[in-house]
């Protein structure tokens, strides 16, 4: 399990990028099980990261997927 629960901002959505940009078809509820963190964490730094323009969704969000626009340039 990689531990971020302690993490803040900057460093929480820079581990999200790079679990994203191995996976991208990762869950939110999957990140939670791997960073340890609640879904309102998760989904927060998620929409951080989309109104910054680093990364969006395509697809549905059953069969969707992440897309990473700007890594490490957050």
């Amino acid at each position: 399990m990689y531990q971020v629960r302690s993490q803040k901002g900057a460093e929480r959505k820079q581990a999200i990028l790079e679990f994203l940009t191995e996976n991208h078809k990762m869950t939110q509820i999957q990140l939670m099980k791997e960073m340890d963190l609640t879904r309102k964490q998760i989904q927060k730094a998620i929409k951080k990261l989309q109104e910054n323009g680093v990364n969006e969704r395509e697809g549905s969000n059953r069969n969707g997927h992440w897309v990473i626009k700007k890594y490490g340039e957050q």
